[in-house]
């Protein structure tokens, strides 16, 4: 006898209970499927990670990029923060942001394209290159 595999869904589904007087109570229940983490686009990959100034070979932890699967960045430094969504478009990161130091940005009006080097493995942002960390 062959298993099939199980599809797990989320599903709502309406009943009616029957009360001592015999009257009807519509109840609804929801059946709660496990969250599933999507998949990090294959373009960003290559670029998931901490990503820090690096003068001379050497990281300079004053400020940082964290490039997250989900997509979204954290871009921190010594008493500021912003945040947003990247991708990868024609070998350059787009950035968008969303918020700066915990205030919101309005959608489509802060952005910006780094070229990415060929390998993928630095981008300058103005005069300071950025290297991807390496434990």
């Amino acid at each position: 006898m062959k298993t099939l595999p199980t599809l797990l869904t989320l599903s709502v589904v309406p009943f009616g209970i029957a009360t001592a007087s015999g009257q009807t109570s519509a109840h609804t229940v929801k059946k709660h499927a496990k969250a599933i983490e999507t998949p990090a686009d294959p373009t960003i990959i290559p670029l998931i990670g901490t990503w820090y100034v690096n003068q001379n070979g050497k990281e300079s932890h004053a400020q940082r990029l964290s490039l997250r699967k989900n997509g979204t960045f954290a871009f921190i430094g010594s008493g500021w923060k912003s945040e947003g969504k990247f991708k990868v478009k024609d070998n350059a990161l787009a950035l968008e942001w969303t918020a700066v130091d915990g205030a919101p940005v309005k959608a489509g009006t802060m952005h910006k394209s780094i070229p990415l080097a060929p390998d993928q493995a630095t981008f300058v942002i103005d005069r300071y290159t950025y290297a991807k960390h390496v434990e």
